[in-house]
């Protein structure tokens, strides 16, 4: 009898796991066969300032975790603030030269290094992702280059610095993915041909960065909001969210958000915005993608003009809940996008339960 009872403990157990191992697997399938434009990708705004990495407490971190804490905790896209930085002849000699090369900062180097931030080689961070893509070779993780420096030819050194890095970059301009008449690849794809790096550029400086291998055009395969709140705000009454009621004194307690417009608003090119609706199915000029088929990323922070993310716990709090952002999409983003949900979503301070409570409801489908 006790033999009996053990053996089927045993087959319950074996049931049991298999059948958790089954679903792992038919996720992963899911997964895999997806394409890269279905997904909302969990993205950390300045994710290298903070103070694990640079090793110091700074007055204007936009994350509490490192990149790598990031990484384990579901980040998948990166913004990060690059240019040249050289020490002075002071600083080589007293050895209190912090980073000299293409290095990680907080808007211009020479900004940073005025305001007392710390900084780091791109090098440091680039490392970091690709060991973590080794790891987990069915990942896939972006990076968006707020990029000050003056030409590509320093930041193409650093990629083939750091070993595995160019070899994983996906080209989408390549004939080999051609999305701009093929369209988005699945990830099985991506994943099968090791090309899991896609790189943003901005273009603040560097002319036709997007021209060169590995780098993407922004405006060619993106549709970004601003990601400065201005003075365009809109009132959000948050008396209706049950959880975060207790966390204000005022009985119809509201929050100012930006309007949803373009970037390219200050830019004179096609914007969208509170009154506008985007022609989804039109280009801007033969290099783009359509705009329905460009990624979406949405800027969900304050800018620097409201030091007051830095400072106020509860803002910051409320700031990241699929509540608030879904208000913010409703009224404001959708109806310009046609109701297009978000590719990229981009947070201040990011923690280990993010991902869970605001980009899962996104991918459920």
């Amino acid at each position: 009898m006790a033999g009996q009872l053990f053996l089927a403990c045993i087959f319950l157990l074996a049931f049991q796991f298999g059948y958790q191992l089954t679903n792992t697997i038919s996720d992963k399938e899911k997964y895999l066969d997806k394409n890269f434009d279905e997904f909302t990708w969990l993205t950390a705004h300045n994710s290298h300032i903070n103070w694990l990495d640079n090793g110091v407490i700074e007055l204007a971190s936009n994350q509490n975790m490192s990149i790598d804490q990031q990484l384990e905790s579901g980040v998948r896209g990166f913004m990060f603030d690059i240019d040249f930085s050289k020490c002075s002849d002071f600083e080589s000699f007293f050895g209190t030269c912090k980073c000299q090369g293409v290095c990680l900062c907080h808007g211009k180097c020479s900004d940073t290094l005025k305001d007392g931030f710390s900084v780091k080689r791109l090098d440091y961070a680039l490392k970091k992702i690709v060991k973590f893509l080794k790891n987990n070779p069915d990942q896939i993780v972006t990076i968006f280059f707020e990029n000050y420096l003056n030409d590509t030819k320093s930041l193409q050194r650093v990629f083939k610095r750091v070993k595995y890095f160019n070899s994983l970059v996906f080209d989408p301009y390549s004939s080999k993915w051609d999305v701009l008449n093929k369209g988005w690849p699945k990830i099985r794809q991506m994943v099968d041909a090791d090309n899991r790096i896609l790189i943003f550029d901005d273009e603040k400086r560097a002319s036709r960065a997007g021209q060169k291998p590995g780098f993407i055009r922004s405006r060619d395969f993106l549709l970004q909001n601003h990601y400065i709140w201005m003075n365009d705000y809109v009132k959000v009454n948050i008396s209706d969210f049950e959880p975060y009621k207790s966390l204000f004194n005022t009985s119809s307690p509201s929050i100012e958000i930006s309007r949803c417009f373009s970037l390219d608003k200050i830019e004179n090119r096609p914007n969208w915005g509170l009154n506008s609706t985007l022609k989804m199915d039109e280009r801007e000029h033969r290099g783009q993608l359509v705009n329905s088929k460009k990624l979406f990323l949405l800027h969900h922070y304050y800018g620097v003009v409201a030091k007051r993310i830095y400072i106020d716990p509860i803002t910051v709090k409320l700031m990241n809940t699929k509540e608030l952002i879904a208000e913010r999409l409703k009224k404001q983003c959708n109806p310009a996008l046609n109701g297009k949900k978000p590719n990229y979503l981009a947070l201040d301070f990011i923690n280990q339960n993010t991902f869970k409570n605001v980009i899962a409801p996104f991918n459920q489908n």
